[in-house]
């Protein structure tokens, strides 16, 4: 439904008459109280600048539902290898592969803390 529609009802059905400016100005406050508004979540893969250690998002962003690492967190430390334990990380990305297709907005990867 077109949004100047209510326009058009509310100056048949109430004679209430304003500019189309000052309409679409309240009718947007109206929509982001009510919730009635369309939304689109994406995915966005970015890298972090070395230097100021910030990441640029894209300009539509509003929300930042999350931010994942690249990897997993596998085992690192262990007493049986210098190196952390291979089968750790071998389960983890074989659990990875299979939650492939599950959900278009799941993040792999670990939690990472964000400001």
């Amino acid at each position: 439904m077109d949004i100047h529609y209510a326009q058009y009802l509310a100056n048949e059905l109430y004679g209430i008459d304003m500019p189309e400016d000052k309409f679409e100005e309240l009718a947007l406050i109206a929509y982001n109280h009510i919730g009635n508004k369309n939304c689109r979540t994406y995915r966005y893969f970015g890298s972090v600048d070395p230097k100021t250690l910030s990441l640029e998002l894209p300009c539509n962003a509003m929300h930042v539902i999350s931010v994942c690492g690249a990897w997993e967190d596998w085992e690192h430390v262990t007493n049986k290898h210098w190196h952390g334990d291979p089968d750790s990380f071998a389960i983890e990305q074989y659990i990875e592969r299979t939650k492939m297709f599950t959900d278009p907005l799941y993040q792999p990867g670990k939690f990472l803390k964000y400001e």
